[in-house]
């Protein structure tokens, strides 16, 4: 039986690591895929985790749900934070999601430990990933070959990533 909640959590820093010489975007996607036996349209970016200096963005794909006007991009249900995170020095960020009805997600979305966003979208967790066919998961850190929502479609992710984790419930605010 899937759980109907779950948390990402990790530091990130949005430095030129590989010091690369080109005018090079910091941050991108961490995200978390599942490639279902019988695809659906849009099921491949099933949760992600986004960091750029623009500010950070949660989201989920419930492929039976199309956009939402509560949700921040047309085509995911996803919540961004719109606060610029410092270039070159670590920031915790994590992300919940928890079913709260029969149809609708709360995501909050935590930079530094504060709570910077929260919404209640439209949407069923157990539509987005099917723990009964764990083969079929795929854990994406830093990169994405299937685009990625916003934050200019980066495919990469331009910076550090250290001690991300995975819960198998929603974390508290505490």
């Amino acid at each position: 039986v899937a759980r109907n909640e779950w948390t990402i959590e990790g530091w990130v820093n949005l430095t030129n690591a590989l010091h690369l010489t080109n005018n090079v975007t910091l941050g991108g996607p961490i995200l978390v895929r599942q490639r279902p036996a019988t695809p659906i349209a849009g099921s491949l970016v099933n949760y992600g985790l986004g960091v750029s200096p623009q500010g950070v963005e949660l989201w989920f794909n419930d492929p039976k749900v199309a956009g939402n006007p509560d949700s921040d991009d047309p085509a995911f249900e996803l919540i961004r934070s719109y606060q610029p995170l410092s270039p070159a020095v670590f920031h915790h960020v994590a992300g919940s999601f928890r079913q709260v009805s029969s149809n609708r997600v709360e995501l909050k979305l935590y930079v530094d430990g504060v709570l910077t966003r929260q919404a209640a979208l439209p949407g069923i967790l157990t539509n987005t990933l099917d723990l009964a066919q764990p083969e079929n998961l795929v854990l994406s850190l830093g990169t994405n070959t299937v685009g990625y929502p916003s934050l200019g479609g980066l495919r990469g992710f331009n910076g550090v990533i250290d001690d991300l984790s995975f819960y198998r419930r929603a974390l508290s605010d505490e």
